[in-house]
């Protein structure tokens, strides 16, 4: 009996220790809860609450006033009308009881404002539904109308009108009808070309119907018009460029051997005019079209003659072309018996070139102050009095026909007499004296220049002649 009392107590002491240890564990997890729910872990809070009540094996009303926020906030409202339930069936204390039953009346207040929101959700699709149901019904209204507006202007007769019909509404009832008067307007439009024969009138066939059934027999007959009119305007024209044009374009024309005649006759025509504006380029081609083409024809003769004188004339051309102005340096020799020398400039223009020139006598001229006579007999010397000059000349030149200039010029000569030591002069002679001067130059070959020409002295004119480089 003793030993059955040990048992008992033995057992009590281990159950009242157990359950001391699981309430202890309860409220650990109860505070982690609360602290769970200030950081805003809902979720976290509610699992803390379940592990309490699975120690305590019960609930209290703390533990379901924590389930109650945390479910509000979590937006479960159910949940919190089934914990606010079981917490009107537990003790607590008024404040608590009153801060608990406070969140129905907020989850009624949230689910009226949802509800509100419904029916204005409602409302507002409702007014977007009658409004797409009008746009739809405008739009069909619309459509209809551009669909009549459409078929009342293909049956006016207007094949581009009739063309935007059949594409836009290919299923419409009026469409044989539409397709009866395309096909109506095209014959209308064939048998008005085949009559007018003009190129508009088949141009303006094959732009309104492009795929139209005649499409090939008017393509042939706006070439046969495009060649007749080209035709017509070689014979209008009568010029090289007209009947080339024509030739290019249509090389088996039904008119090409009327062109291929009058092509003939203006190749050596306009040849002989080309030959006559001394257009040498222009005259040689034409006549080497006229010998490559028409090697035997009936001006066959002539217009080799013609070639071999447009090319004689393109061989001057070049000639000209090929000239330079020339800068040429000259002695000189006058029938004064004296020296010179020349340096000047000759252009192939008719524009001026200037030249300079020396011309002196041996011995030469002294410049102190002479000595006057009153004649040659009067020098009364041992050696022989002899006239001594020296003379400068500055003039321009131009030319008068290649290779042929004219050159006019002025110089101031200063002249005595010496006897080897003295200077003299005769009374009432002027020791300087200024004259004129004029001449020819011409140019032999590519460099040597010749010169004749007269200086204009009072006393008595000299004639001078000089060769340069």
């Amino acid at each position: 009996m003793k030993k059955l009392l040990y048992i008992f107590i033995l057992f009590f002491a281990f159950t009242l220790v157990q359950a001391q240890t699981a309430d202890d564990k309860a409220k650990a997890y109860y505070q982690q809860a609360l602290k769970a729910f200030e950081i805003k872990n809902y979720l976290q809070a509610l699992d803390y609450c379940r592990q309490v009540t699975d120690l305590l094996k019960t609930t209290n009303a703390r533990i379901e006033h924590l389930r109650i926020k945390s479910y509000y906030e979590l937006g479960e409202y159910d949940k919190v009308k089934s914990s606010v339930e079981i917490f009107s069936n537990l003790p607590a204390q008024p404040e608590l009881k009153e801060e608990a039953f406070e969140y129905l009346v907020k989850i009624e207040e949230k689910e009226k404002a949802a509800e509100e929101k419904r029916l204005a959700d409602n409302r507002r699709l409702q007014e977007e539904l009658l409004a797409i149901e009008q746009r739809l019904a405008n739009e069909k209204i619309k459509q209809e109308q551009a669909e009549a507006k459409s078929y009342a202007d293909a049956m006016s007769g207007d094949v581009s009108a009739i063309r935007r019909f059949l594409k836009s509404y290919p299923n419409h009832q009026g469409e044989q009808n539409a397709l009866n008067l395309l096909e109506s307007q095209e014959e209308r439009a064939y048998n008005n070309a085949l009559v007018k024969d003009d190129i508009g009138v088949y141009e303006d066939y094959l732009k309104t119907f492009y795929d139209g059934k005649h499409k090939n027999l008017i393509t042939d007959g706006l070439s046969k018009a495009k060649e007749k009119k080209a035709y017509e305007k070689v014979v209008r024209a009568n010029s090289v460029v007209e009947c080339e044009t024509y030739l290019n374009t249509y090389p088996s024309g039904a008119n090409k051997a009327e062109v291929m005649t009058v092509y003939e006759k203006t190749l050596y025509a306009e040849g002989q005019q080309a030959l006559l504006l001394k257009d040498y380029e222009r005259a040689e081609t034409l006549y080497e079209k006229y010998k490559t083409i028409f090697p035997q024809g009936s001006q066959i003769k002539m217009v080799q003659a013609k070639l071999h004188q447009a090319q004689s004339g393109l061989k001057r051309k070049a000639a000209i072309a090929a000239r330079r102005n020339k800068t040429y340096y000259m002695l000189s020799y006058g029938t004064n018996k004296s020296f010179g020398v020349e340096v000047g400039g000759l252009k192939v223009s008719h524009a001026l070139s200037v030249y300079w020139g020396l011309n002196y006598s041996f011995p030469l001229p002294g410049f102190s102050s002479p000595i006057e006579l009153e004649s040659l007999d009067a020098y009364s010397g041992d050696e022989d009095l002899k006239k001594s000059f020296a003379a400068s000349s500055f003039g321009f030149t131009m030319k008068v026909a290649y290779p042929l200039w004219a050159y006019a010029g002025a110089g101031v000569r200063y002249q005595t007499y010496e006897d080897g030591t003295d200077s003299y002069k005769l009374t009432g002679e002027k020791t300087w004296q200024v004259y004129p001067e004029v001449g020819l130059k011409g140019m032999i070959g590519k460099g040597l220049v010749l010169k004749a020409g007269v200086q204009l002295f009072k006393e008595k004119p000299v004639v001078q002649f000089g060769v340069g480089f």
